[in-house]
């Protein structure tokens, strides 16, 4: 065996890895490998997947084409069914029921993933694997919450892996005009720095994405068990379902 075909030589355990990539990020690999092998396209066909390794392994193939094919079927199975990434960070719960509304109306659009989970829970490969991530903050002094500005503060930078993923914000504060806008648009801002693309609600009244005022009259409720209004909550659900929507637009539309 050839040294370039040793180092592609395919293994399910060492290649977990890129099986579970976005499907941009496979693409970016795929791209060259495919490239490299192009002089044996005609040399075979791909009727279905066992026909494929059984083709492969016969011929004995360079094991780089088993990574490219590997590759490009997470490629698909990705792009069918992209993963929402709900993150948020919540003291008196009213930014996780905002976080639950968002899940909600991620949820109605079919053939998505959502996860929801506090920003203490995310893991690196949370991130990674996300193809969409949508933040959620109580607003401090007209700012993201310090946990969530340390949450940011530590997303994996170098080499850009979050590039091109969708990026969203939902934010709590306690009274009108109090910060809750400068607070999206900071949030905004840093992942715009991470190179993703950045969108808004359902429509012009959440442009920024979605929000919610619980402390200040008509809306500091008191009522039990309910602790933000019904109209913000459908705010978080237009935001949502906006983002899972363009993921699976974006999926059925590769860049």
């Amino acid at each position: 065996m050839l040294a370039e075909e040793k180092d592609f030589a395919f293994n399910a355990d060492a290649n977990r890895d890129f099986i579970r990539m976005p499907y941009w990020e496979c693409e970016r690999l795929v791209k060259p490998a495919l490239a490299s092998i192009a002089f044996q396209k005609n040399k075979m066909s791909f009727p279905a997947r066992r026909t494929v390794r059984k083709e492969l392994h016969m011929r004995k193939l360079p094991g780089t084409l088993l990574l490219v094919f590997a590759l490009s079927l997470n490629l698909s199975h990705a792009r069918q069914h992209p993963t929402v990434l709900i993150a948020y960070y919540s003291v008196d719960g009213h930014t996780k029921s905002m976080a639950e509304a968002v899940a909600n109306g991620a949820r109605g659009v079919s053939n998505v993933k959502v996860k929801v989970m506090t920003i203490d829970e995310v893991k690196k490969e949370d991130l990674l694997t996300a193809d969409a991530i949508i933040v959620g903050t109580p607003v401090h002094n007209a700012n993201a919450a310090p946990e969530v500005v340390k949450f940011m503060a530590g997303w994996p930078f170098e080499g850009a892996p979050l590039f091109n993923k969708i990026g969203a914000v939902f934010v709590t504060a306690g009274g009108i005009s109090a910060g809750e806008e400068l607070t999206q648009m900071n949030i905004l801002h840093s992942m715009l720095l991470f190179g993703m693309v950045v969108v808004g609600g359902g429509d012009w009244t959440s442009a920024f994405g979605a929000s919610a005022i619980t402390s200040e009259k008509p809306f500091a409720l008191s009522q039990k068990n309910v602790v933000v209004a019904e109209q913000f909550l459908r705010k978080a659900e237009g935001l949502g379902k906006r983002v899972a929507e363009l993921a699976v637009h974006w999926g059925a539309n590769p860049k």
